[in-house]
């Protein structure tokens, strides 16, 4: 058997063990409903992400649990996770003896859709040669407001991001002025002890659509809003 025949064989066997790898239907994600309100904490929380090939989704439906256009549900992921701004995510490596290992890195954009190389900067991952096979966290440089993307560096022939190791991480702040009946106070030096987010007429919420947490007023307030969001600013009287 010539070289050139051997490793197109090898090339084919691989790529149909490749293929029954993948789950034969995604995993559904629990997410709240779209609508749902989630409430700001004065308090931080551990998220954990198990970097398992069975928790991979591949739908809107299966990702965020219903249709919607502009999600982030393109491709195979592991289900998409929302934080506030303070909090921590920890990913859980696959049980021992699996076929696959754990080697994250913060990536781009790009990468996160067509997958990192295995030679990413080292500054970017998130293991080490001590962490193999043990759970790392997230280091809070890549978890600022905004999206961070995660995906498994390429580990062999067949790199596992393109079969769903990947996640994506959005990171939302706290856009809820502090005031008292009415009136908000953007200067910290200025603020009074009573003071408590969106003036006491509302709550400080998100919802899974939100880009970050802003007031939602208690009728019959509303809110003039400062940037994009209604009720970003303080609650007055209709």
């Amino acid at each position: 058997m010539n070289s050139r025949y051997w490793w197109h064989h090898m090339f084919q066997v691989g790529l149909f063990l490749a293929i029954c790898l993948l789950p034969a239907t995604g995993f559904q994600c629990r997410q709240p409903p779209k609508v749902e309100v989630a409430l700001w904490r004065d308090f931080s929380v551990n998220h954990v992400v198990e970097w398992r090939i069975e928790r991979v989704c591949s739908s809107n439906q299966e990702c965020y649990g219903f249709m919607e256009d502009g999600l982030m549900a393109l491709m195979v992921q592991l289900c998409p996770i929302q934080i506030q701004f303070g909090d921590t995510v920890t990913l859980s490596p696959p049980p021992a003896g699996s076929p696959y290992s754990m080697k994250a890195a913060n990536v781009s954009y790009e990468h996160w859709l067509r997958c990192p190389p295995r030679n990413y900067p080292t500054d970017q991952r998130l293991y080490d040669k001590n962490s193999t096979g043990l759970p790392y966290e997230i280091p809070g440089r890549f978890l600022h407001p905004g999206t961070t993307y995660i995906a498994e560096l390429e580990n062999g022939p067949f790199s596992r991001c393109f079969y769903g190791l990947r996640v994506v991480v959005q990171i939302k702040d706290m856009d809820c002025p502090l005031g008292i009946n009415g009136t908000a106070f953007f200067n910290s030096s200025m603020l009074p002890d009573s003071a408590v987010p969106c003036s006491g007429r509302g709550v400080c919420g998100s919802t899974l659509l939100d880009d970050n947490y802003h007031c939602i007023c208690r009728q019959p307030y509303t809110g003039k809003s400062l940037y994009t969001t209604v009720c970003s600013s303080m609650c007055i009287f209709l």
